[in-house]
């Protein structure tokens, strides 16, 4: 797989990224109920190899809301 475009040259490795599917809640007919539809993806942050220390701590704290207590960023599609 290819690494993830973020943006000015930055891109996260794929090999950094945990995605998973599970079933989509709401309505959407039988299909929804039956398939797994959502996606989420997770990155750890804290982790990472890509970003220096002052960019962790600058996403950290932008992205407060969506991250985990452990560095995870998880971001839903559904």
């Amino acid at each position: 797989m290819n690494d993830l475009f973020i943006k000015n040259g930055v891109s996260i490795p794929y090999r950094e990224l945990e995605i998973t599917t599970s079933l989509s809640g709401g309505p959407g007919g039988q299909h929804v109920n039956k398939t797994e539809t959502r996606i989420t993806v997770r990155w750890n942050i804290k982790e990472t190899a890509v970003l220096t220390e002052h960019l962790k701590e600058r996403a950290l704290k932008n992205l407060e809301s969506r991250v985990t207590v452990n560095g995870d960023l998880i971001i839903p599609l559904e």
